[in-house]
C-alpha cells in the first residue's frame, strides 16, 4: 500500500506498516477455510505456538487431511522424556499419537517454515507412488546434526532436514504415529478417488435412465469400480499386483496382492434392503512401499 505523505502512517518512504490483530484462533481459520473452499488437503499454519499446533492438529487428525508442523526448539534435540516435557512439540505429538501431523526439525524452522515446503513438494506428486524421504527443499538451509541428536528426533517420531553425504534430504518421511507419510497419502488417495467413483456410477445410471440393481449382479458392478480403483493405485506404485510367497514345500507360489469381500445380498438384513443399501464392500491389499536402507555385504 501507499500513502505518501499520511501523517500517521508514514515512514519515510512509500512503504505503509500497520498492525493487525486476530482475535480468533487457528481453528476458527481451518473452519473458515473449509467453510469457504473445502478441496484442500495439506494443513500448515504460520505458527509454532506449542498450543496453536496441538489445537490445530487435534482438527486435523480428525478429517481426511495431512497436517505439518516444525520446531527449532531445543527440547527438540533431547531425549524425551516421559510424559514430555514443555516445549518438546515433537514429543508431545508422539504422546498423542497423531497419524495425520509430521513434525520438522530444523534450527531456522520459525524463519523458514520447512513443512511448507515439503508440502509444496510431494502434494504436486502422485499420491502413493513418491516417498517423503530424501527430499530436497528448495529454500531451506540443512542441518549438521550430530548422529545423536538426528537420532532422538527421530525416536519422536520427527523428521530432520540433514546435510547427508553432501546432500540436503528430509529424514525419515513419517508422522507423529511412525506411519509413513506417503502411505497416508495414498491411502486417502484411494479411498477418496473410490468414494467419488461408486458415488458417480450411482448418478451416471440413473440419470441415463436406469439404475444399479439391489442384486448380486448389480453389487458386482460396483466391485468392478471398486477394483478399478485399486489397479490405478497399482499403476502408482501405491500397492502391489501380486506378491511371491512360499507353499508349504518351500515352493514358490504367486498370489494376487489384493482381494475384494462382499456378502450376498440375500443376507442383507430387511431394514437395510428397505433402504436400499448395498452388502458391505470391503478389501485388504498389500503396499508396495518403499526401500529407504540398503546393506551390501
Amino acid at each position: 500500500a501507499t500513502l505518501a505523505g499520511s501523517a500517521e502512517y508514514y515512514t519515510g518512504s512509500d512503504d505503509v506498516a500497520i498492525d493487525y490483530v486476530f482475535n480468533g484462533t487457528w481453528a476458527d481459520i481451518h473452519a473458515a477455510q473449509d467453510l469457504y473452499y473445502s478441496g484442500f488437503y495439506g494443513v500448515g499454519a504460520w505458527t509454532h505456538n506449542e498450543d496453536e499446533v496441538k489445537a490445530l492438529a487435534a482438527i486435523v487428525n480428525t478429517e481426511a487431511r495431512i497436517h505439518g508442523y516444525s520446531t527449532q526448539a531445543p527440547e527438540s534435540l533431547v531425549t524425551k522424556a516421559e510424559p514430555s516435557v514443555a516445549g518438546d512439540i515433537l514429543g508431545q505429538m508422539q504422546d498423542l499419537n497423531y497419524e495425520r501431523s509430521f513434525g520438522i526439525y530444523n534450527a531456522n524452522a520459525d524463519r523458514d517454515y520447512p513443512e511448507m515446503a515439503l508440502l509444496g513438494k510431494k502434494l504436486t506428486t502422485i499420491p502413493g507412488a513418491s516417498t517423503w524421504m530424501f527430499s530436497t527443499l528448495t529454500g531451506i538451509i540443512s542441518d549438521n546434526l550430530s548422529l545423536s541428536q538426528s537420532q532422538i528426533v527421530l525416536d519422536k517420531g520427527g523428521n530432520t532436514y540433514e546435510d547427508v553425504s553432501g546432500i540436503d534430504m528430509i529424514r525419515n518421511g513419517t508422522m507423529a504415529s511412525g506411519e509413513f507419510i506417503d502411505v497416508m497419502h495414498g491411502s486417502d488417495d484411494l479411498h477418496s478417488r473410490t468414494q467419488t467413483e461408486v458415488f458417480r456410477q450411482l448418478v451416471v445410471k440413473a440419470n441415463g435412465g436406469s439404475k444399479v440393481s439391489l442384486s448380486d449382479q448389480g453389487v458386482q458392478e460396483l466391485v468392478a469400480t471398486v477394483e478399478s480403483q485399486i489397479r490405478i493405485s497399482i499403476g502408482n506404485d501405491f500397492i502391489l499386483e501380486n506378491l511371491e510367497t512360499t507353499d508349504a514345500g518351500g515352493g514358490v507360489v504367486v498370489i494376487p496382492g489384493y482381494e475384494i469381500e462382499v456378502g450376498l445380498v440375500s443376507d442383507l438384513p430387511a431394514n437395510i434392503r428397505a433402504q436400499r443399501q448395498a452388502p458391505d464392500i470391503r478389501f485388504q491389499a498389500v503396499l508396495a512401499s518403499a526401500i529407504h536402507k540398503v546393506i551390501v555385504r
